[in-house]
Parts: C-alpha cells; sequence; structure tokens
C-alpha cells in the first residue's frame, strides 16, 4: 500500500496551500476595507480595492492549474482508500465468521487461537494504512476551500480543430467534425431473460481449473458514495443530434495480489481470463469468457456466460443481475467492487 501511496504527487499541495494562506489575506483586507471606506476619499478606496481585487484575481489564476493537477492525484487517492476499506471490512467479517464458527463448536483452541491471531495482524496492518491514507487526504482538503471544490470534474481543453488542405484553384474543403465512435454512440440491447445453467459433467479443455462446491466468502455492504462527490453522467451528441446520457462505471480490485487494479467499463464489457476480454482477469478459476456487463435501458446488467466456477452478486451466484453501485462481485475467486459514476 505505500508503494502505492507514494505514487501520489503530493507536491501540490504544498504550492496550493501557500496560496490559499495569500489568498485568505487578500479577502480579509477586502472584508476590512468596507470598514475603512469612510475614512478615505472615494477615489483612493475604488484604486485600492481595485488593486486587491487584480491581486485576488491574479491568485485564482495561479492556483487554477494546480487544483486540476490535485484533482487528478485526489482521484487516484480516492480509488485506494476504496479499496483499502473494502479489504478492511472484508476482514472484519472474516474475523466475525470465526468467533461465530467457534461457538459452534467447529475448531480447537489451538486451531481458533492461529485464525484469530492471523487475523487480528492483518486488521491492524489495514488500520495502519487507512489511517496513512487518510492523513493523507486531509492534506488535499486542507489545500481547497471545500471538498466540492475539490472533487469538482477536471475539464479538458478543446481539440484544436485540424487545418483545413488548401485546394489549388479552388476553396479549401469543409472539415467535417468527427464521427462518434459506433460503439459508444449506439445503445445496448436490452439483456435477454435468464436461461438456466446446463449441467456439467466434464471438466473444460481451455485450461480453467474447476473449484469445489463453497460457499462464498462473507460480503461486505459497501457504504454509498457521497452525493458531493459524485460525479455528473457524461452526455453525448451524436451528429444527427441525438443525445445519450451515460453512466459511468468501473470494477475496483478488493484481493490484494491484484494491485491497484481498476477496470473502466464499456457499454458492454467482457469478463473472462484472456486478453481479449475488456475486463482481464489471468486466474486459474476464471474461465477464458467467464461472464459479461452490459448497459441496458435498466442500468448495468452482470450476466454469467455459462461459467465453470460461477459468477456472484453479494455472495449470490447468479445468471443474471441488475447491479447497484457498492455491489460486491466475485467472478470465480477474483473479489471487486461495482462502482458508478
Amino acid at each position: 500500500m505505500l508503494e502505492q501511496l507514494r505514487q501520489i504527487d503530493t507536491s501540490v499541495i504544498e504550492e496550493l496551500m501557500t496560496i490559499k494562506s495569500e489568498r485568505e489575506i487578500v479577502a480579509a483586507r477586502l472584508d476590512r476595507m468596507e470598514g475603512e471606506r469612510g475614512e478615505v476619499s472615494d477615489v483612493v478606496y475604488r484604486r485600492v480595492r481595485r488593486d486587491y481585487e487584480s491581486k485576488a484575481g491574479e491568485l485564482e489564476r495561479q492556483a487554477a492549474p494546480l487544483k486540476d493537477r490535485a484533482r487528478q492525484e485526489y482521484v487516484k487517492l480516492k480509488a485506494l482508500l476504496d479499496r483499502l476499506e473494502a479489504q478492511h471490512d472484508a476482514t472484519r467479517l472474516d474475523r466475525e465468521e470465526i468467533d461465530f464458527r467457534q461457538r459452534l463448536g467447529e475448531f480447537t483452541t489451538e486451531e481458533y487461537e492461529q485464525r484469530v491471531s492471523d487475523l487480528d495482524g492483518r486488521l491492524a496492518g489495514q488500520e495502519d494504512d487507512l489511517a496513512t491514507a487518510s492523513e493523507v487526504r486531509r492534506r488535499f482538503l486542507d489545500a481547497f476551500d471545500s471538498e466540492a471544490d475539490l472533487t469538482a470534474p477536471v475539464e479538458a481543453a478543446p481539440p484544436s480543430p485540424p487545418a483545413a488542405t488548401p485546394v489549388p484553384g479552388g476553396e479549401a474543403p469543409i472539415v467535417e467534425p468527427a464521427e462518434v465512435s459506433a460503439m459508444t454512440a449506439t445503445a445496448v440491447e436490452p439483456v435477454p431473460p435468464p436461461v438456466a445453467v446446463p449441467p456439467q459433467e466434464a471438466a473444460p479443455d481451455d485450461g480453467t481449473v474447476i473449484l469445489p462446491p463453497e460457499a462464498p466468502g462473507p460480503v461486505v455492504q459497501a457504504a454509498p458514495a457521497a452525493a458531493s462527490e459524485a460525479a455528473a453522467p457524461a452526455t453525448l451528441e451524436t451528429t444527427g443530434g441525438r443525445t445519450i446520457i451515460l453512466n459511468l462505471a468501473k470494477l475496483v480490485a478488493i484481493d490484494p495480489d491484484l494491485g491497484a487494479a481498476e477496470f473502466q467499463l464499456e457499454p458492454l464489457s467482457f469478463i473472462g481470463r484472456t486478453p481479449a476480454n475488456q475486463v482481464h482477469l489471468d486466474k486459474p478459476a476464471v474461465s477464458r469468457r467467464h461472464a459479461q456487463i452490459a448497459l441496458s435501458d435498466e442500468g448495468w446488467v452482470l450476466k454469467d456466460l455459462q461459467s465453470e466456477n460461477g459468477s456472484y452478486v453479494n455472495g449470490e451466484r447468479v445468471i443474471e443481475r441488475l447491479l447497484a453501485d457498492g455491489d460486491h462481485v466475485q467472478i470465480g475467486t477474483v473479489r471487486l467492487i461495482f462502482r458508478v459514476s
């Protein structure tokens, strides 16, 4: 975790704190100026006020590119915090489960103490990681006027239009706007109704390792994202004038062996073991083409593609399920969180 945290550039925070301090001084003097207005001539008042307003505007212009840099780094930090919180919640539920099984008489005293020791050590490490990352988050917040200011979307600069090539002896051709990607602009058809999973009698010949039947791991109920941090859905306008609203979504890895993996979802994304899938999970328990997530009229829908080891949503094996923000998705043995922004 510390390596991932070191990859987040925090140098911009000190620059923003310096500018913020200067802005607060200018703002305080502008407020004080109103109380002193009757003590000076109107000409002097307007002249001094104009100087301070000009200084305030210059500080805002200096801060603007630094704020955009900080917002980009904060997105990485927020994703890391989400993963750390999900891992901590999962371990906490594992610890609770061990206590429950012990009360049922499932473990010997030695087995119970060993399992508890391992889980308590993991919980302590995760809590330390969360505290470190939360302190970095506090520093980002201190450099901005508010959390809403910090989480405001970064506006990308519009691309420069291509230059028209002169045509000898005639007028220059008109440059037409680029066509919207067919993949993005085409609405995804509704997912067909679920079908029964056929019985599996023999192991597949594609290299998938079939897991023995077992109950899925504990389900972590993720807290809903704060309203102030929710980004507005993206909109696209086609050349025919039709506007399509897209809710951006992603899968965030929970398991530590996947590192800081995040998978941005396309309107139709396949999940599987081979690199040809949009969500590539190179794990033996994942089928070559395991499942798909598609954007329908109702929202994002997960559909299992007759995989060997199944697809789970919040601990329940499913053939097809409409996903909600914060749902825990398990593909074979790989655990992920579904996020919508």
